[in-house]
């Protein structure tokens, strides 16, 4: 009989997770354009990982950049139209009726540049939404959506995740 030390092996079935894992998810819906990274590579902050069709939204930025400057225009037009009936109410060419009419025709004009202003705001957000990147550096996972399939139709499509390593 030999005296000697045997190995001893443990085989363990377990899973590895990042630091830090960061679910990358369509948040506006559109065809799925490109995916900019490599399946299980590297990437670092602010990298572009996927980009959806951004015609709808660029189209929707435009409608909006109209709409405030149309309003801008009637807000101009009705101010210098209270200036006016302001005047004349003062040498009583007009009824005080008239400047209140006015008064209150400038107020809902400017209330209408606010709203078209937040309008242009969430347009602009909706196309930005458009350019999926990276919160964090790390590695992103397996693409989920492949390119040309719908995402963000039901909700936030998630796409991939990128894991922290560091």
């Amino acid at each position: 009989m030999v005296r000697r030390d045997l190995p001893l092996y443990v085989e363990i079935v377990g899973t590895i997770d990042g630091y830090v894992n960061a679910d990358i998810r369509a948040r506006v819906k559109g065809y799925l354009q490109t995916q900019n990274y490599k399946d299980g590579g590297p990437v670092t902050v602010g990298q572009t990982l996927f980009t959806i069709e951004d015609t709808d939204y660029k189209a929707a930025v435009s409608i909006a950049k109209a709409n405030l400057a149309r309003a801008r225009a009637a807000q101009q037009r009705s101010q210098v139209q209270l200036e006016r009936y302001q005047g004349l109410f003062r040498s009583g060419m007009v009824s005080r009726q008239d400047v209140d009419n006015a008064a209150a025709g400038a107020a809902d004009n400017n209330g209408q540049v606010s709203a078209a202003a937040a309008v242009l705001d969430q347009a602009e957000l909706n196309l930005s939404y458009t350019q999926l990147k990276s919160p964090i550096a790390g590695v992103a996972g397996l693409a989920l959506v492949r390119i040309g399939n719908l995402v963000g139709q039901d909700g936030p499509t998630l796409l991939t995740t990128v894991s922290q390593i560091d």
